[in-house]
């Protein structure tokens, strides 16, 4: 049985990208409880659990309604702008989350964090903005595990420690159907029959058990994650500032850049334009600049 804070899950949606923070829609049985969970909430079942925060919730006759995101809720809040020197790409992505109360995980690729940066600006804007520009001029990866954590560094591209039945696959679209034991069965960045698992998402309804349904990583991700050996060069990095305006958003299995003027761009897109109107940062896209591994970058202004 799933449950939350200990209360049975009627219906579930979880969905969890290969990018970015993992979401869930649930309702929940409210006969023994007075009122609905929130703040923080453990989602459980005898495969593990998954900690988040309620960012909406709403009692329905002997039910609620719960929206909640994985982790503390931080990664939609703001950050204040910051120029570094000389700054490890650990010491900046600590500093990131420590601001809106969201923690790194041990897990995260050591070579990825270790990079060091001469030069780095983190613009004022959200938590999750600020870790998509760090990640990009990295050539790595962000998203919020189970335990709340945030996760970053390259895919290794584990197998699965265990198998979902497969109940049919839609080829064309990169998506496959099972039926998984529990909800720790499938998880974005592992190697399931062979297959790269992106997307990952779990359905439990009143009219039948937990399915569970995966899309395949996309050709797009491969190609923009291909970009440049895990860390670039630290030289090339050093001329790294964040791009304005960029939030990162999960749509299918494709990770998006949402632009300032309200457009968005795949990976390999281009970029926003920086301060003053002129392109700036390293993206992994064509913006004014010198070539680097990670993508096209310009020095901050003063540096």
């Amino acid at each position: 049985m799933i449950t939350v804070n200990g209360l049975p899950v009627l219906e579930l949606r979880l969905t969890l990208p290969l990018v970015g923070a993992w979401v869930a829609e649930l309702e929940v049985d409210m006969s023994e409880a007075d009122d609905p969970p929130t703040g923080q909430v453990s989602i459980a079942d005898d495969g593990g659990s998954y900690n988040a925060t309620v960012v909406r919730s709403g009692i329905l006759a002997h039910s609620a309604r719960l929206d909640v995101v994985g982790g503390r809720g931080g990664l939609s809040q703001a950050v204040a702008a910051r120029s570094y020197r000389d700054v490890s790409a650990r010491d900046v992505a600590a500093d990131i989350l420590a601001q809106v109360g969201e923690a790194l995980d041990p897990s995260s690729t050591p070579a990825v964090l270790g990079t060091k940066l001469p030069y780095w600006t983190v613009t004022a804007g959200r938590a999750g903005a600020a870790l998509s520009a760090l990640c990009d001029a990295l050539s790595a990866r962000w998203r919020v595990l189970p335990n709340g954590h945030i996760w970053i560094g390259v895919e290794s591209w584990p197998n699965a420690e265990r198998d979902a039945v497969e109940l049919d696959r839609d080829d064309a679209a990169g998506a496959v159907f099972t039926a998984p034991e529990d909800l720790a069965v499938l998880a974005p960045g592992t190697v399931l029959a062979s297959r790269n698992v992106g997307r990952v998402e779990y359905l439990v309804s009143r009219e039948r058990p937990l399915r569970a349904t995966y899309w395949t990583e996309s050709p797009l991700d491969a190609a923009a994650a291909a970009v440049a050996p895990a860390g670039g060069d630290s030289a090339d990095l050093a001329t790294a500032t964040a791009p304005v305006g960029i939030d990162a958003l999960a749509a299918g299995d494709i990770s998006l850049l949402a632009l300032s003027d309200g457009t968005s761009a795949a990976l390999i897109g281009r970029a926003s334009a920086g301060p003053g109107g002129s392109p700036g940062g390293c993206y992994p896209g064509r913006a004014a600049g010198r070539r680097a591994p990670s993508g096209w970058c310009s020095r901050p202004a003063g540096a």
